[in-house]
């Protein structure tokens, strides 16, 4: 079902993200991506408990681009989960991107367009069985990397990262 859906919703500019999406109250919508393991739903929870941010979704995420408003990357949770039990049926403006990944030193550092595309495009499900659908899938990916930052971040199970990236999204 999830694929049919998919293979439907590319077509409305849409894609689906391996990701742990949350809506924080002052700075919206935060998606966490990274290989299975690195810490995308610990993330999601350590906000929710410091912050108060709401996790929409641990595991696959709708991120689309609406005609009525081309300059803003909508985010919506999906009734799909993985691990994670959070599936909230809400929409949020995406504001960042992280990509999670473990390092001794923590740090936070916005990508550029090279290395964003590299390293976010492993979290977007790929179509392969239909060359239109991964087309459409390239075509959307045009339309949202410029607009949405994209950072890599590496942190540990603490305070830190949420420090860092509100620091560096300006709350």
């Amino acid at each position: 079902l999830l694929l049919a859906v998919y293979s439907r919703l590319t077509y409305y500019r849409t894609l689906l993200v391996h990701g742990a999406l949350i809506r924080d109250p002052e700075l919206g919508g935060i998606l966490f991506v990274g290989r299975s393991g690195v810490g995308k739903s610990t993330q999601a929870a350590i906000w929710k408990m410091l912050r108060n941010a709401e996790v929409i979704n641990g595991d696959k995420v709708f991120l689309s681009v609406k005609p009525e408003a081309p300059e803003d990357i909508f985010a919506y949770g999906s009734p799909w989960t993985g691990s994670s039990p959070y599936r909230v049926n809400r929409r949020v403006t995406l504001r960042a991107i992280v990509c999670l990944e473990r390092a001794e030193t923590p740090t936070l550092r916005r990508l550029d367009d090279v290395e964003a595309l590299v390293t976010y495009l492993p979290s977007v499900f790929m179509p392969n069985w239909d060359t239109r659908l991964t087309e459409q899938v390239m075509d959307t990916l045009d339309l949202m990397m410029p607009r949405v930052p994209i950072y890599r971040m590496s942190c540990g199970i603490d305070q830190t990262g949420v420090d860092m990236l509100v620091r560096e999204l300006g709350q």
